[in-house]
């Protein structure tokens, strides 16, 4: 069943994950590679700094589609300020 309140006990449970994670690391492993095999077997390789970033990059461009589809329905998007978020 598709729910706000799902959808908010879902974002909870992953940022819990990331940040559970993001809490055990040390400078030095930050340059500790991620290796797997992408579909077509592919090996891959990214730094856990690289793929911090990443998230990062990726969390902002949701935010903006977010916000253009709620401009879209003439809906203004809520600010959400630096200090709120910490």
């Amino acid at each position: 069943m598709r729910s706000l309140a799902k959808a908010k006990a879902l974002e909870s449970e992953v940022d819990s994950l990331v940040m559970k994670y993001v809490n055990t690391l040390r400078s030095e492993d930050l340059k500790r590679e991620i290796v797997w095999h992408d579909h077509s077997g592919e090996t891959r390789r990214i730094t856990v700094d690289a793929m911090l970033h990443h998230m990062i990059e990726e969390e902002l461009q949701h935010r903006g589609e977010m916000n253009a589809i709620l401009w879209d329905m003439n809906i203004e998007p809520p600010i959400a300020q630096w200090h709120e978020m910490v």
